[in-house]
């Protein structure tokens, strides 16, 4: 197995936008199994993200923040476990 700096996207930091979603969800893997330091947002929990192990994920509980108004938004850092 090739060293960490030795992976395509080594010291890449990424940010997926819509992280909870099918698709996304799957790049975000990608791109850390390539050894990016990867992050994301998404509005809200979903069945995908279970899958991101060790991912942080900034999730927006309220409309507010796209409108200007006070944002309600909460971070977490996905185990592996669907919660």
């Amino acid at each position: 197995m090739p060293a960490a700096r030795d992976k395509a996207l080594s010291g890449r930091k990424l940010y997926f936008v819509g992280i909870g979603g099918s698709g996304m969800s799957a790049y975000a893997n990608i791109a850390q199994a390539l050894g990016a330091e990867v992050r994301g947002w998404d509005l809200r929990d979903t069945i995908f993200m279970g899958s991101l192990e060790g991912i942080e994920v900034d999730m927006a509980a309220s409309r507010a923040h796209r409108t200007g108004g006070k944002s309600s938004s909460r971070q977490r850092t996905c185990s592996g476990s669907n919660r």
